[in-house]
């Protein structure tokens, strides 16, 4: 039955996942097919990202910005999978990385929206820069891959 859809979640709270604090509550439906957030809100706070990472089984890959220890995210997200609305900030150490916008995923990732990156570091800033793999242009729909406005602040 369709209340069998519906999920929703006040508070799930984990204190030390491998160093990791994870607190997220969420609102959905069509949990069991194509789940659609009402709203997803999520806070991680890690003294060891890669260790976490490893433990729960994600690959942060090779750059150097995700493999930091210090981590911490907090934010909103609402939409589907492959297409939602997000609101959040990042923090890997001292570079700070905050998006609010449209993200759409259909093939490529498509956003739209308000970018910051923040560092009290200028090398860090720039090796961050050197290692995001950003592509602008257009999809075959004619839509860009990237828009909106990005603010660099170094300190």
């Amino acid at each position: 039955s369709s209340h069998l859809d519906n999920l929703k979640v006040t508070d799930l709270t984990a204190n030390n996942i491998a160093g990791t604090y994870v607190n997220l509550s969420l609102d959905a439906e069509n949990i069991r097919t194509e789940p659609n957030f009402k709203e997803l809100t999520y806070n991680v706070k890690s003294n060891d990202l890669p260790l976490f990472a490893s433990t729960v089984g994600i690959d942060l890959g090779t750059k150097k910005l995700f493999n930091r220890k210090i981590f911490a995210s907090q934010g909103v997200l609402a939409g589907n999978f492959n297409d939602f609305n997000l609101s959040s900030v990042q923090k890997f150490d001292d570079v700070e990385f905050s998006y609010t916008g449209k993200v759409k995923n259909d093939n490529k990732v498509f956003v739209d929206g308000d970018i910051e990156l923040k560092s009290d570091n200028f090398v860090n800033i720039c090796g961050v820069l050197n290692e995001l793999d950003i592509t602008t242009g257009t999809s075959a729909e004619g839509k860009d891959w990237i828009r909106g406005t990005a603010v660099i602040k170094c300190d």
